[in-house]
């Protein structure tokens, strides 16, 4: 029958294990949701919805200027504009 050792002898993956689940608990202290007319929406939902309007605010901002026919991959680029705004929006709103 083994026994379990405490101490300065103890196994290395069991001095890390309660820090460990102490950090990932932690994540859990606060729901990242914003009221909207009484009603909760998660956040990253909305900055998302933020991200694919500013994307179409790119697009058009390029078509005026006649920048969309030099662009490789325009699919591409509109997408990362997206993402670029909505988790760049993420970090600076709720940090």
């Amino acid at each position: 029958m083994s026994t379990l050792r405490t101490g300065p002898d103890q196994a290395p993956a069991l001095r890390t294990l309660p820090p460990l689940i102490a950090l990932l608990c932690s994540g859990c202290a606060h729901s990242p949701t914003l009221s909207v007319f009484g009603s909760f929406f998660p956040t990253w939902l909305l900055l998302a919805i933020a991200g694919v309007l500013f994307a179409f605010v790119v697009r058009a901002v390029c078509v005026a200027r006649h920048w969309d026919a030099a662009l490789p991959a325009p699919i591409m680029f509109y997408l990362a504009c997206a993402c670029a705004f909505t988790f760049g929006a993420y970090l600076v709103w709720l940090t």
